[in-house]
């Protein structure tokens, strides 16, 4: 569970860091980005 959390973060971090939202709105992808590192 603590490895899915730490890929999803990693992968969600490289995309944020590149500004490259593949499949979804950069919107929500930056949304979901400060709610992962707010959880974190």
């Amino acid at each position: 569970l603590v490895i899915e959390f730490v890929l999803k973060f990693i992968f969600f971090f490289v995309l944020f860091h590149f500004n490259i939202p593949y499949h979804q709105p950069r919107g929500m992808l930056s949304g979901h980005f400060v709610k992962t590192i707010t959880f974190y």
